[in-house]
């Protein structure tokens, strides 16, 4: 008799009536003809839970994983059910078969943005919980191209990894092709033998601006081409041109020089890079930039960090100049080149084994001048765009994985939202450290899928890392045999990362 009871309690608790003729159906039933009227039946689709579900560990951690899967399984499984709802009736909710749902729970990571926010949506995640956002109406026209690229890390293609990272890219061969022409443009500083007449001031400031947008959208098969040519003219204007149109031309070559450097050494030509690094240091000091001192000193910092010999060479180029340039920064270009250089000091210092926080201090103060009120410099388009509070809070991350906290790494990860940040080469590092700390905590699947949104954003930028190809590497050994011989050997072959 009680055992009678309790299963028509459970019966009770899992099921409701047509809403048509009240024939009994499953609670969790949605869409489907009720077979005693032959009517289809108004949806039905996930309860509304409480604040404290997804409050509970059981949720944060899947949601954590960023894998809409887990989420899913956590959904069902989770202890506030009375019993786990079954993948049949989750799979009616989400509009699949089950079999699709099995798959997707226990080995797929959808990363398609329509289905996740369909699938959020019709699971009534709270947004602030997700890591993608969810649509608003009327919004196409508040998201902008840069936007776009940097939400491709929760929002790619439905195509396989292979159809959309192809082993070979003319991005590598353009741009390594344009190496030689760069270095000799340096070398020469203008003096060649072309009768080819110079561009006009105003054309190469303007490209200059588009140099940096290039590099800052990690496009270097347009970059390349464009850096020898621009080099030499800038040159020839800086030394031979009008007088009124010198300066200019040495603040647009500082800015040319600044970001070939970083180019140069996102694809590994060091020796180049510091070349241009010092040519954007010697160009500032010709019209005594300030903001051009500290960005020469950033990339020459930069490269130095590249060879562990180096790095108190690195670390006294960076706190030496901001030290000197820092005390009289007022306007928004000398802001953002000083806070750039007390980054770089942290992550240098953090490096080295000592406390990097007093100039994560200092950047924040910078970040936060900026924030408050910016004196811009219209006589200048030396910069960095990238550095503010978003920056920052990235660096924090990056600073934590050196000091060897993973788990910080993550916490810091989940207050900043990647898409704030102002480059897409920003957006793929936050990626990456994600993959780092993940890796360290032997979450080698969320790693991989952490290195592959990384990837797709600045494939370029992100294979030719040496953090990404040595984590890779000891990936290869730790992860279990599913991931080496699927997506993580196929990142392995694309990163040429070997096992460590």
């Amino acid at each position: 008799m009680i055992a009678e009871a309790g299963r028509m309690m459970r019966i009770a608790e899992n099921t409701r009536e047509c809403l048509v003729c009240g024939t009994r159906l499953s609670r969790f039933n949605t869409g489907t003809a009720c077979s005693s009227c032959a009517r289809e039946e108004p949806a039905v689709g996930a309860p509304v839970m409480p604040a404290e579900f997804w409050a509970s560990d059981h949720m944060r951690d899947a949601l954590a994983s960023w894998h809409m899967g887990r989420v899913i399984f956590a959904f069902r499984t989770h202890p506030m059910h009375k019993s786990p709802i079954t993948q049949l009736d989750v799979a009616n909710w989400l509009d699949m078969s089950q079999a699709s749902l099995s798959r997707i729970e226990s080995r797929e990571a959808p990363e398609k943005m329509s289905k996740l926010v369909q699938w959020a949506t019709a699971l009534h995640i709270p947004e602030e919980l997700l890591w993608f956002r969810l649509p608003r109406q009327n919004s196409a026209a508040e998201v902008d191209r840069r936007q776009l690229l940097v939400l491709a890390a929760a929002a790619v293609a439905s195509a396989t990894t292979e159809d959309i990272l192809p082993s070979s890219s003319s991005a590598t061969d353009d741009f390594d092709a344009s190496v030689p022409a760069i270095e000799t443009a340096f070398w020469a500083a203008g003096n060649v033998g072309s009768d080819q007449p110079v561009r006009e001031i105003g054309q190469l400031v303007a490209l200059a601006r588009r140099i940096t947008k290039l590099q800052m959208a990690c496009e270097y098969a347009k970059l390349g081409p464009l850096l020898a040519p621009a080099i030499t003219d800038l040159y020839r204007q800086a030394q031979g041109g009008k007088p009124r149109d010198r300066r200019a031309a040495w603040d647009a070559l500082t800015q040319v020089a600044s970001e070939t450097s970083v180019a140069l050494r996102a694809r590994g030509y060091f020796a180049v890079a510091w070349s241009a690094a010092q040519a954007a240091e010697s160009a500032a000091k010709r019209i005594d930039s300030r903001q051009g001192i500290a960005s020469g000193a950033y990339v020459r910092s930069q490269v130095l960090l590249a060879r562990p010999e180096s790095l108190k060479a690195a670390l006294d180029c960076a706190v030496h100049t901001a030290a000197q340039v820092g005390p009289d920064a007022t306007t928004t270009p000398e802001i953002q080149t000083v806070g750039m250089l007390h980054l770089q000091a942290s992550l240098v210092t953090a490096t080295m084994g000592a406390s990097p926080h007093d100039h994560l201090a200092q950047a924040a103060e910078y970040a936060a001048q900026l924030d408050r009120s910016t004196v811009d410099d219209p006589t200048t388009i030396v910069g960095n765009v990238s550095f503010g509070s978003a920056n920052v809070a990235l660096w924090n991350m990056t600073v934590a994985m050196e000091e060897g906290s993973p788990e910080r790494v993550l916490d810091l990860a989940h207050r900043l939202d990647p898409r704030s940040l102002p480059t897409v080469g920003r957006a793929a590092q936050y990626f990456v450290e994600v993959g780092r700390a993940a890796a360290a905590r032997d979450d080698h699947t969320m790693s991989l899928d952490a290195l592959l949104r990384a990837e797709r954003i600045a494939p370029q930028q992100v294979r030719n890392m040496d953090t990404v190809q040595e984590l890779v590497g000891h990936m290869m050994i730790k992860a279990g045999r599913d991931l080496v011989t699927g997506e993580l050997g196929k990142l392995a072959s694309r990163v040429g990362a070997v096992a460590l």
